[in-house]
């Protein structure tokens, strides 16, 4: 089971330094506009592979085959709920707070006391205020995920492979047809978010087929990827067009194959379980947070002139691990060991469970 774990983590450490380059990239280009070089790599990933999609999709499938896991002992739901905030927010509100004090200083962008207080909520729109940082729309997804998992669980189906794959069915089917009512113009319905849900699902199918050995799980999942590997394109490409986001329809789908495509390597290749990607993997969260402001602090466009462009990336991307580190050893571990102490019925739970 720690092997399999140490695999997970491999890829998120990978999915990580995805995000972390895509973003990396683009705040070079904004920082250094004659930077042909960079201009150039920047165009070529928004027309042809989205490197953060790789990395989001990886996450959320990664998700998908261990979340669920986390809906066990004498309080279940309870106990889910209480490990996903001592998971999620501790780092996020620190990131938060750390936005709020380094973008206007130094990627020019104003943050107002009330957008600050409505981000520490993670849903900053229901105040009719804006994310303070691109980033945090995942982890919205992922609530509406853990929302998913307590509503299937609570009707006794979390772990019935026949019903989860109609559930997947009906998310794929759904967003095709609200890819076809929103390209033809007539509602502007959510596409995006029932196809990263599908994603998670899927890999939810894949832990049911590899960990629990189920047997209808195990013969279905490959067509249930190339399900997701026909219907994602072509809901997305339905549903939007080059305008609709800053990377391609091409460089869009290809970052969800391409993410699909490493999740189902790691999973039953038993792959990226290097000691350097695991731990990459432990401290993944910290580098999706707090990239965005180490990018800003040594990268942002509000200074100029800005020189030494390269040696400027290359300390972004060390001031992110040391963050990430010290924030996972200071932060992170102790939250979740809070979340432990406070459901002592958790304390037994297994390896895969425990890092979920």
């Amino acid at each position: 089971m720690a092997e399999r774990l140490d695999h997970l983590d491999g890829l998120r450490g990978i999915a990580a330094l995805l995000v972390l380059y895509q973003h990396g990239v683009e705040h070079w280009a904004a920082a250094v506009p004659d930077a042909h070089a960079v201009q150039a790599h920047l165009q070529w990933l928004f027309t042809y592979l989205d490197l953060g999609k790789v990395g989001v999709v990886a996450f959320f499938a990664i998700s998908g085959f261990i979340v669920p896991a986390s809906l066990r002992g004498d309080s279940p739901r309870l106990g889910f709920v209480v490990s996903r905030l001592c998971r999620l927010f501790p780092a996020y509100w620190l990131a938060v707070v750390g936005a709020a004090l380094v973008l206007p200083a130094f990627a020019g962008q104003t943050v107002s006391l009330i957008q600050l207080l409505a981000n520490l909520s993670m849903a900053p729109a229901l105040w009719g205020q804006a994310d303070l940082l691109g980033i945090f729309w995942t982890l919205r997804v992922e609530w509406v995920f853990y929302g998913l998992c307590l509503l299937v669980f609570s009707l006794g189906r979390l772990d019935d492979a026949a019903w989860m794959q109609r559930l997947l069915g009906a998310l794929l089917a759904y967003a095709l047809g609200a890819s076809l009512l929103r390209g033809a113009g007539l509602a502007p319905l959510p596409v995006a978010l029932p196809l990263y849900l599908a994603v998670m699902l899927f890999g939810h199918q894949l832990r049911l087929a590899l960990l629990a050995q189920d047997a209808l799980a195990r013969r279905r999942w490959p067509a249930l990827l190339a399900t997701l590997a026909v219907l994602i394109p072509l809901c997305w490409t339905l549903a939007y067009d080059d305008n609709s986001h800053k990377e391609s329809l091409l460089a869009s789908c290809s970052g969800f194959l391409v993410g699909l495509a490493l999740f189902v390597a790691c999973v039953c290749g038993r792959r990226f379980g290097s000691a350097l990607l695991s731990h990459l993997g432990r401290i993944s969260y910290g580098i999706y947070l707090f990239h965005p402001i180490a990018l800003a602090l040594l990268l942002g466009a509000a200074q100029a002139p800005l020189q030494h462009g390269p040696l400027r990336a290359l300390l972004a991307v060390a001031l992110t691990l040391l963050l990430a580190q010290l924030v996972q050893q200071g932060l992170e571990q102790p939250a979740i060991r809070l979340g432990r102490r406070l459901l002592p019925g958790r304390r037994g739970e297994r390896p895969l469970e425990r890092r979920a």
